[in-house]
């Protein structure tokens, strides 16, 4: 079936054109603190970008879609900490002996995601990406995200009419920032109460 969808992407993509020009997107999750378009998160903190479609004026809504993407970051910056589907079906040719699941990939100082989902639907999330940031404080990093195949595209959409699907994509950018004065407050306080408690023991 993964031989069928490839055959077909490149037959598509020769005797149709284009359809869409929409965006999938890493967008800040729920919950994200983000000022200026740049998501701040302490060092060590979490970074859940969710992978959804961005409708510009104009678009049409694709129905169901999937293709293949890659997400590539400076591998000294974010740990990989996994990725939650959101209805979405994995696939992958050749099938690995695992199973499909996102594959992670490292190349000198960068490393990729790669992911191919099917059976996504309209604008609803695709599944949301985790990462751990171990920037320097101060340092903006970014995450890339990009057509697994950038010449030919990988994206189908399978309503009203199967057809590919060519995307924009968008990644997203994070800042490292020290963690608030109420924190660490709160760690001093706890570390006092410990050491207290500890004291009364052998008092």
């Amino acid at each position: 079936m993964n031989t069928y969808r490839i055959a077909a992407v490149s037959l598509l993509l020769t005797l149709a054109g284009s359809a869409g020009a929409a965006s999938l997107a890493l967008k800040p999750s729920p919950g994200m603190n983000v000022i200026g378009g740049v998501i701040q998160v302490g060092q060590g903190g979490t970074v859940n970008l969710d992978l959804q479609l961005v409708l510009e004026a104009g678009d049409t809504l694709p129905g169901q879609y999937g293709g293949t993407i890659v997400v590539s970051y400076d591998a000294s910056q974010f740990d990989f900490a996994g990725f939650a589907p959101n209805g979405v079906s994995y696939f992958c040719d050749p099938l690995p002996p695992g199973g499909c699941a996102p594959i992670v990939a490292t190349t000198g100082s960068v490393e990729t995601v790669e992911l191919g989902f099917e059976n996504a639907v309209n604008t609803n999330v695709v599944g949301t990406f985790s990462f751990v940031a171990n920037g320097a404080i101060g340092e903006i990093a970014s995450l890339g995200l990009a057509d697994a195949d950038d010449f030919f595209g990988t994206f189908l959409r399978y309503e009203p009419a199967f057809e590919p699907y060519t995307l924009d994509f968008t990644g997203a950018s994070v800042s490292t920032v020290p963690l608030p004065a109420s924190v660490w407050l709160l760690g001093t306080a706890l570390g006092g109460l410990a050491a207290r408690r500890r004291f009364r023991r052998t008092g």
